[in-house]
């Protein structure tokens, strides 16, 4: 009696309690999607523990389109009724499922059921079709369909290079470039190479195009460049903060000024011979002039002096 009931048309149906369409492919081949169910038959009573037979029909364009492929399963059920499929790696009966062109068209998935399967002779109840859907990593994998190439074939033009012209440091490919004071010595730092008024990157090694459009940024007086370019250190005395041999403008007399922040005189040479000082106990200007003085006059001193000079010829 029971297996009557198995075999009544419709008399037997799937709870769906998830279908998994996911196409992937292991290494090359085969492809293939996970479909899970759980069978109960006509009371609602779960198939448990009981080695079923399924069919499963890809169908083209409708429910009841072409069989493009076709293969068989025999999964056994376990205590909730529950079994799950390999879509891709039954036993085929039609068609190649490498082949599917899933993106030319829709599909159907047609499921027949045989409580019976593990008795033989196996006869099917039709279950039903429903169209297969995109999930959410196909639908972004369809991009890559249509994802633009690149411009051209050819890998070696993704190589950028440096190159420096007066004061413009620029990276070709569109990688931009920086203005860089005038005056400095630059030294090559890791993967950098200057040769004349070329700065080349010499620190690629992986052979990799895809990763070699770089670009150049300057923090401080550290120029560096991306993707593992190696950076150059810029004497701190540049930037543009030091006094033009021109003159100056913009200048702001509580800020800036000629002279020492320490405890040091400030010299003058000429032809390199020191021509003057300045300093917190002696003044002197002139070609080697304090040069065998042991004591100094002050500042003060000589004003004090000269203003005495001054009263004496007054008084006189």
């Amino acid at each position: 009696m029971k297996k009557a009931q198995f075999t009544l048309t419709r008399g037997i149906f799937l709870l769906f309690c998830s279908l998994f369409c996911i196409l992937y492919a292991e290494a090359q081949t085969p492809q293939k999607y996970n479909y899970q169910a759980v069978a109960r038959d006509i009371s609602g009573n779960l198939i448990a523990n009981t080695q079923i037979g399924l069919r499963i029909s890809i169908r083209q364009a409708s429910a009841s389109g072409t069989i493009v492929y076709q293969e068989t399963h025999l999964p056994t059920t376990n205590q909730f009724g529950l079994f799950s499929l390999e879509i891709g790696t039954g036993t085929i009966i039609s068609g190649t499922f490498n082949n599917i062109a899933w993106g030319n068209n829709t599909y159907f998935q047609q499921v027949e059921l045989d409580p019976n399967g593990s008795i033989g002779g196996l006869s099917y109840t039709n279950m039903g079709s429903t169209q297969l859907l995109s999930v959410p990593y196909a639908l972004y994998a369809k991009d890559a369909g249509t994802a633009p190439p690149d411009a051209d074939s050819n890998p070696n033009n993704e190589i950028q290079t440096l190159n420096l012209s007066g004061n413009n440091l620029s990276l070709s490919n569109g990688g931009g470039s920086v203005a860089l004071p005038t005056g400095t010595t630059y030294i090559a730092g890791t993967g950098i190479n200057i040769s004349g008024n070329t700065i080349s990157n010499i620190g690629d090694s992986d052979n990799n195009s895809s990763n070699e459009i770089q670009t150049l940024s300057l923090s401080g007086n550290n120029l560096s460049l991306s993707n593992g370019g190696g950076s150059v250190t810029l004497p701190s005395s540049g930037g543009g903060s030091g006094w033009n041999l021109t003159g100056n403008a913009a200048t702001n007399p509580s800020t800036n000024f000629i002279g020492t922040t320490d405890d040091q005189p400030l010299l003058f040479r000429v032809n390199n011979q020191k021509a003057g000082t300045l300093n917190t106990g002696n003044t002197a200007f002139g070609m080697n002039a304090m040069n065998n003085n042991t004591i100094g006059v002050t500042t003060q001193q000589m004003v004090e002096t000269h203003y005495i000079q001054i009263l004496t010829e007054i008084t006189i």
